[in-house]
């Protein structure tokens, strides 16, 4: 009974206007948005090859010069593109995308644009994320606002009732009748995508990117029935579909567009934080303490000379410079990532952000990616600064005073290319990106069973005639 009860509805949905008109508008949306997110992958994978190239001969020069050189030169860390980010751009736009270090420190994160004119920046791609998140969930809702209040206004309510169905039977033919529909819309428009994929190229369609998809796909019919029942919960609490269409409005600009776009604000008010000139001038006030204090001698030099007595002062103070600043640093990057999450646990009320953070976890991007290529480049660091003061000790001529910023006490001899670490990205495993996306993913099932619930138990008192 069941059973015919959702192929029914679903064959309502697919011979009404309604059906139609969206299906075209989403199957153009993942057409038109394939080839423009494939070509700005393309384009931004030969800028980081190049990158890449021209990164690798400053590393060579710097070797066969002098290692201390290499060593206390500040390199920049860039993320590779994410060849899956045609399913989701997980807000890499606006995150950290740069990383400059050093042996002797991990200096900071930057936002890079990689874009040669940056009044060009777009932040928002057409890519599956932003269709499912702003387009589906508004077909969603115009798909459930009127599904019980509409039936009620037509008459038709009580005579399927009358035909010994019962209530909680019909409610969830309703909900499941949606979500197929919108899923089967969603569904073609990534197999258009796929073909357009195939015949364009650059996106190789491996095993890995066909599970992404899938895990994909299952997020997105987990976000879908939430969205659902928020529309059928705006269909049940009037019998005015129009007061149900204002409802369910109501609900997916709070969703989509006000909780996403207020975090911010929120962030600021709930989880301040110092500002940055706060911290930069805090390390100021201490370095100028520290220089004023240091022993007479501390900046003097005599470049030629890496045995001068007081190249030890310079580097004494110079160590304590570095130590100052990246005391004030850290624990500043410590609160700006306490804050984020903080901000993120907030809008934990949002579908949109469950679903947000449960895809960019899956697909090992966004935060996840930030936050573990900080942390892994951390560790990396030591192992370079290891990896130099191991050669430095083995040359009789470096009298081994370790300088952070300047080539006057240390080793000057040249180290083969081959011997030098150089720092790769470790791109996270599935099984670190289902442990990442978990929680998320469990708060939307909770999410949604409880709305639903809410659903039957008003609709069972709801007044069919």
């Amino acid at each position: 009974m069941l059973g015919i009860i959702i192929l029914k509805e679903i064959q309502n949905h697919l011979y009404s206007l309604r059906f139609h008109i969206s299906f075209i508008i989403v199957l153009l949306l993942f057409g038109i948005g394939t080839p423009g997110v494939i070509t700005a992958l393309k384009a931004e994978q030969d800028l980081y090859i190049e990158f890449q190239e021209n990164r690798v001969e400053e590393i060579k020069h710097l070797a066969s010069d002098n290692l201390t050189r290499l060593a206390t030169h500040r390199f920049d860390h860039h993320f590779a593109p994410r060849s899956n980010r045609i399913i989701s751009d997980c807000h890499e736009k606006v995150l950290p995308n740069e990383i400059t270090y050093s042996a002797y420190n991990v200096f900071g994160f930057n936002v890079s644009l990689g874009t040669v004119n940056p009044l060009l920046k777009n932040v928002q791609t057409l890519s599956w994320s932003f269709i499912v998140v702003i387009i589906l969930s508004f077909l969603t809702m115009l798909f459930a606002f009127d599904a019980i209040s509409g039936e009620k206004e037509q008459k038709t309510l009580a005579l399927s009732l009358s035909n010994s169905v019962s209530k909680g039977t019909l409610l969830f033919s309703k909900f499941v009748s949606i979500v197929g529909i919108i899923t089967l819309i969603e569904f073609v428009g990534m197999m258009i995508s796929m073909i357009i994929i195939l015949i364009i190229g650059n996106i190789s369609l491996d095993i890995n990117f066909l599970f992404e998809c899938l895990g994909f796909l299952l997020l997105s019919v987990l976000y879908i029935s939430c969205f659902t029942v928020f529309g059928l919960l705006a269909s049940i609490v009037t019998k005015d579909s129009n007061v149900s269409l204002l409802i369910s409005l109501c609900f997916w600009l709070l969703f989509v567009i006000v909780i996403p776009n207020t975090s911010i604000f929120w962030a600021k008010k709930l989880f301040p934080i110092d500002s940055a000139a706060v911290v930069n001038n805090r390390i100021k006030q201490e370095r100028e303490e520290l220089s004023k204090n240091a022993p007479p001698g501390s900046w003097s030099s005599q470049g030629n000379n890496p045995f001068y007595p007081r190249h030890e002062l310079r580097a004494n103070l110079q160590m304590s410079f570095l130590m100052n600043e990246k005391k004030h640093r850290d624990a500043y990057y410590v609160e700006m990532m306490s804050q984020f999450e903080k901000t993120r646990n907030f809008t934990l009320v949002s579908p949109v952000a469950l679903f947000d953070y449960s895809t960019e976890a899956f697909l090992g991007g966004g935060y996840l990616r930030f936050k573990k290529n900080w942390e892994n480049l951390s560790g990396f660091q030591e192992q370079f600064l290891s990896f130099f003061k191991e050669a430095d000790a083995a040359d009789e001529e470096s009298p081994h005073w370790y300088n952070p910023y300047e080539r006057y006490s240390t080793t000057r001899k040249p180290v083969s290319f081959e011997e030098v670490p150089v720092y790769t990205e470790q791109i996270a495993p599935f099984d670190e990106r289902l442990e990442f996306m978990l929680k998320y993913v469990i708060i939307l099932i909770i999410y949604t069973g409880a709305i639903f619930s809410l659903c039957f138990v008003l609709f069972m008192k709801y007044d069919a005639r």
